[in-house]
């Protein structure tokens, strides 16, 4: 069995822009991180294969709705061998990158806890691993399962 790279690349993301910050967070926390998740969705089998990879995200300074990424988690490495058998259905992938905001607050117990909150998403066919170019990609609201406009 051969565990040579069949589809391979970096993904380096450099900001993310228009960026809302959920409702459900409007005074009731801080937002003490940011982050992007990258991964994969199988489209054909409604399938989510999240956790790929996590980079920190900084909001700008002059902008909260402009997130800038951590050249300490840049380029997120990809590589994915012929047992994961995805170039047979490339077509059927995509990556998936959700923005991500920690929130810590005061639950009903008067405890401090992290609760995690989606400010949106973006998708790109995993066709894009096999070329190298630049990709600006539209942020969504909602899920790859029920998309929203944003």
């Amino acid at each position: 069995m051969s565990f040579e790279s069949a589809i391979g690349c970096e993904l380096l993301v450099e900001t993310a822009e228009g960026i809302p910050a959920p409702k459900e967070i409007e005074g009731k926390g801080t937002i003490i991180r940011r982050a992007l998740r990258v991964g994969l969705y199988n489209e054909t089998e409604c399938n989510l294969i999240f956790n790929c990879a996590m980079i920190t995200a900084e909001k700008k300074a002059d902008n909260a709705s402009s997130w800038s990424f951590s050249s300490a988690e840049n380029p997120v490495l990809f590589r994915s061998t012929a047992v994961d058998n995805l170039t047979a259905n490339i077509k059927n992938y995509k990556f998936i990158f959700e923005l991500v905001v920690f929130v810590k607050h005061e639950n009903k117990n008067k405890e401090i806890e992290t609760r995690q909150y989606s400010c949106g998403w973006a998708e790109a066919p995993l066709e894009f691993a096999t070329r190298s170019a630049l990709q600006k990609l539209d942020l969504q609201g909602g899920s790859p399962f029920t998309k929203l406009g944003i």
